[in-house]
């Protein structure tokens, strides 16, 4: 195995136990984790990610931000990026630039029940509840089970 074979094997090694210490509720290791990975390979953008994931989840929104727009410059059609850079910044009340973020992640890959979910729940802070109510719908072609779909439509004001 060659040098930058070990040193990627290596990061992906950090990147996935960060992943699963943050699943874990383990934040501060997870931290961690994905600064070593990021250590070794600096465009592994899956730890970037990792990392903005525990910021956010920390509230931490304009370190999240940072950390998925980075994730972006590396691999432009990072759909996970672009989806919770758009939650970040609809914590943050950008909800105009959030839409954005969601639009974007679609573009890459639109079979994303999650993201068009999300873009729903922008639009639908809007105002714009028809649009939402298409989100919704169109989240449950691709996945007919999505509870997050499911709960908006029956608690969401339709008008």
């Amino acid at each position: 195995m060659q040098t930058t074979e070990k040193t990627a094997s290596a990061a992906c090694r950090y990147t996935k136990l960060g992943l699963s210490l943050h699943d874990l509720g383990n934040a501060m290791e997870a931290v961690a984790c994905f600064k070593k990975a990021i250590e070794i390979k600096p465009s592994a953008s899956e730890a970037i990610c990792g990392l903005g994931d525990v910021f956010l989840g920390e509230d931490k929104k304009a370190e999240a931000i940072s950390c998925y727009q980075h994730a972006v410059e590396i691999n432009p059609k990072n759909t996970h990026a672009f989806n919770q850079m758009g939650l970040a910044l609809e914590k943050q009340g950008k909800t105009e630039l959030a839409i954005i973020c969601f639009r974007k992640a679609l573009k890459i890959d639109a079979g994303l029940p999650e993201v068009h979910c999300n873009l729903g729940n922008a639009l639908n802070t809007l105002g714009k509840k028809g649009e939402a109510v298409a989100c919704y719908l169109f989240a449950l072609e691709i996945e007919p089970e999505c509870a997050q779909a499911h709960r908006q439509l029956k608690t969401s004001p339709i008008n």
